[in-house]
């Protein structure tokens, strides 16, 4: 038989064990799907709400103040430290994500109580209003580690039955009861005493109502809220930031969401208040010390004015330096005057620069220049194409001449004027600047004093400002936080977790039954019908029979009959009796149709198939059926099988061998030499 891997798929096999496990398949789905529709039944609305909050940057200065304190006091607001110059986005989200964001909005709503309402299967969120509140210490819920559930029933007439457990179904531990009871209750719990009492009753409506209250931790309540809240930025180029909650209510969403928002811009004026009130003491301490150092620099400039009778001399220093430097500015224009004068007599005195253009100033606005240089260039183009004779050539020649003599004369005339005011000046300068020479070393002493005054006032009026600001920071209540989108949910809640978890329940309510169908295949691996025998390639040459169903007979008829040479059939009987009864049934089936049949059914062993006495037992001309004595080792045959006229009948019963079995059992034989029996 040719070489087969177990790897061979066929899907008959186990198509076949689905069959058989259909009720289970019934079963799953409806054990699994009406678990599903339960929990989707039970389980409470879920909704989703979502904020939006721009991020607006801090304006704790003012502009009128920083314009009025001069250069000194906008270069010292420029190096300012611990002023909020930007809002940062990120910095943000860090700030809403943070934990303290959550414990502060559970500590405000009261969040650690969660009521609801039982209605047969189904579950309601009572939020906000709740007709009995649960209340405990707040020391006790910020260590409180493990949560627990108080079960209230409330008749029509307001009494109340409740008892405090902890636990899951037939593992719960009950820790206090009453019942029939008028509100306020006290329960007692390990954890400290859980005090009931009424509040909107509203919603009675005199029926009878069932509450599970689950009371929680502050961190725990604090970790649930964080992970029902995402927080996003709206666009890289935006500082707007979406806040999304999800929850069992609309109202619920809705309220803690805006709550959540609120304690943000309640703890970024916190932080605020806190910078301010350390900038407000620091600025108290430096102006009361800085006071005193401006006091003290002012009567040390009154007392030197006194002393030295200079009243009136920083306005006499200031018209010296002024004149000084005025007069330093005058004489250097004229001597750059006087620089231009000589170079152009030195161009018109010079035979070799007779045709050159003489450069124009024009804040010296000399006219007899310009027309020097105009006339020059007219005879320059008037050479281009005239000749020395020309009487407009001649006539251009004088005028230039007449021109260059003129400018000589005025420009000595201005030379002696510019010496002229050069030395007034000069004189001007030198007894100015001997005046501030000789000015006392107190004059100076009292610009020093006076220019400490002006720094230590301007710092001083800087202190102040920022003082005021500062005392401004700590009772402001602007916020950071812009709210131009208030929490809102959508009109129609999300199904789609209940969705997915019936399509999952779907799913495995078929998945489940199919493992265990894959399973019992793999597992069994018995060789029950025809599909078994694929995967060993004798399938074809293989019939389901039974003594009592005549077509299956003559089918396996058919399977020997259809190689006519091969007219000695080994039968391979596991199957007992019932083999004995195919074999039997079979070989008649041959002999009513014509077919000479001789039965072999007395050998001792399997070795007498090989001995010489064997051969004289075939007839020629008839199927010879040899019944192997011991079926299961023929392997020591194999060459008797695969030979030219033989064909190995081998009789099994359905589901009575495994598959790895017959395949070890029919080794090293040819798979066209097998025809196999089933027996149903």
């Amino acid at each position: 038989m040719e070489k087969a891997t177990d790897n061979t798929l066929d899907i008959r096999r186990y198509w076949r064990e689905i069959r058989r496990l259909r009720w289970v398949y019934i079963l799953a789905f409806i054990a699994i799907v009406g678990l599903a529709t339960i929990l989707v039944v039970r389980s409470m609305k879920h909704c989703e709400s979502s904020a939006m909050v721009l991020i607006e940057e801090s304006t704790s200065d003012t502009g009128s103040g920083a314009s009025k304190g001069g250069g000194l006091m906008g270069m010292m607001k420029m190096f300012s430290v611990g002023g909020f110059g930007s809002s940062s986005v990120d910095n943000e989200i860090f700030l809403i994500r943070s934990h303290d964001m959550a414990v502060r909005t559970v500590k405000a709503l009261g969040l650690t109580s969660t009521y609801i309402e039982r209605d047969g299967l189904k579950k309601h969120l009572l939020f906000p209003d709740s007709p009995v509140k649960a209340t405990m210490p707040q020391s006790v819920l910020d260590t409180l580690s493990w949560p627990f559930l108080v079960r209230v029933e409330i008749s029509p007439d307001r009494h109340i039955s409740a008892k405090a457990m902890r636990g899951r179904l037939f593992w719960r531990t009950t820790f206090d009861e009453v019942k029939d009871a008028t509100l306020p209750v006290n329960l007692d719990t390990p954890y400290g005493p859980v005090t009931l009492t009424a509040g909107d009753m509203s919603s009675l409506d005199n029926k009878k109502m069932e509450i599970d209250i689950v009371i929680t931790g502050v961190k725990t309540a604090a970790l649930t809220l964080e992970k029902n809240t995402s927080t996003d930025v709206v666009d890289k180029l935006a500082d707007a930031i979406e806040i999304t909650l999800s929850g069992g209510s609309d109202a619920y969403c809705n309220t803690v969401l805006a709550e959540y928002i609120n304690q943000y811009n309640n703890r970024r004026i916190e932080r605020r208040a806190e910078n301010a009130m350390s900038e407000l003491e620091f600025y108290d301490a430096r102006i009361t010390d800085l006071f005193s150092d401006l006091s003290e620099s002012e009567e040390k400039l009154e007392k030197f004015k006194s002393e030295n009778n200079l009243i009136g001399m920083d306005a006499q220093a200031s018209m010296l330096v002024e004149s000084t430097v005025g007069k330093t500015e005058a004489i250097t224009v004229e001597r750059t005057k006087q620089e231009y004068y000589r170079i152009v007599k030195s161009t018109l005195g010079n035979p070799e620069s007779a045709n050159s253009l003489i450069p124009v100033v024009e804040s010296l606005g000399n006219p007899m220049i310009a027309k020097y240089n105009e006339l020059l260039l007219a005879r320059k183009n008037l050479e281009r194409s005239a000749t020395g004779e020309n009487p407009q050539l001649v006539a251009l020649n004088d005028q230039i001449d007449e021109l260059r003599t003129s400018i000589l004369k005025n420009v000595d005339g201005m030379l002696a004027e510019s010496r002229m005011q050069l030395e007034a000046m000069s004189g001007l300068m030198g007894t100015a600047q001997s005046r501030l020479n000789k000015m006392p070393a107190y004059e100076r002493e009292y610009i020093n004093l006076m220019r400490d005054r002006t720094m230590k006032n301007e710092l001083y009026m800087f202190l102040l400002q920022k003082r005021e600001n500062a005392a401004l920071q700590v009772s402001s209540t602007s916020t950071l936080g812009f709210v131009i989108d208030p929490p809102h949910t959508p009109e129609k809640a999300s199904n789609i977790k209940n969705i997915i978890l019936i399509l999952v329940a779907i799913f495995l309510s078929f998945a489940l039954p199919t493992f265990l169908a894959i399973f019992l295949v793999l597992w069994r691996n018995r060789v029950e019908d025809t599909s078994d025998l694929a995967s060993m390639h004798i399938e074809s040459r293989a019939v389901m029979a039974s003594s009592d169903d005549t077509t299956s007979i003559t089918g396996l008829r058919t399977q020997i009959l259809s190689s006519p040479e091969q007219t000695t059939v080994y039968v391979c009987n596991l199957a007992d009796s019932d083999g004995n009864t195919i074999v039997g049934e079979l070989t008649e089936s041959l002999e009513h149709i014509g077919r000479q049949v001789n039965l072999i059914n007395h050998l001792e062993d399997n070795d007498a198939i090989l001995s010489p006495r064997f051969q004289p037992l075939l007839k020629s001309g008839a199927y010879n059926f040899i019944v192997m004595p011991d079926s299961s080792h023929i392997s020591a045959y194999v060459d008797s099988f695969n030979a030219d006229n033989a064909t190995l009948l081998v009789i099994i019963k359905s589901g009575a061998m495994r598959r790895n079995a017959l395949r070890s059992l029919l080794r090293g034989i040819y798979a066209d030499k097998v025809v196999t029996a089933i027996l149903r």
